[in-house]
């Protein structure tokens, strides 16, 4: 488990699930066309996007450089595996929540990855 041995940090505990709300009411902003609402939207605008967004994509160096501890066995299929760059952030300390990306009305949304930051040397 990336957390087990690490004190229970009760500030980042509340930030942790902030964030997965985000992603679980994402989720849930769609039409009946597969497009996102005003309030999907209004959620991507909030925190995906700017300089103190919640989410993010790691950079293209941190895609090479970090591919396979980057990549995670999928939660459903056998033998396969999600290669989930897009994360969510806690600052203090450093935890990241890694996800399937993109976030659609069709596909299932996995969070793969609650823990310290992958791409931290």
């Amino acid at each position: 488990m990336p957390l087990e041995g690490h004190p229970f940090v009760p500030g980042a505990a509340q930030r942790i699930v902030e964030r997965i709300d985000v992603l679980n009411r994402l989720k849930t902003c769609f039409d009946a066309n597969g497009n996102r609402t005003v309030e999907g939207n209004q959620l991507y605008q909030d925190y995906f996007t700017g300089d103190k967004a919640w989410f993010s994509d790691s950079s293209n160096k941190e895609k090479r450089n970090f591919k396979n501890e980057m990549t995670f066995r999928h939660p459903d299929r056998s033998g396969e595996t999600l290669f989930c760059t897009m994360h969510g952030k806690v600052k203090t300390p450093q935890i990241r929540i890694h996800f399937s990306w993109p976030i659609t009305a069709s596909t299932p949304l996995y969070v793969v990855y609650v823990g310290y930051k992958i791409t931290k040397k």
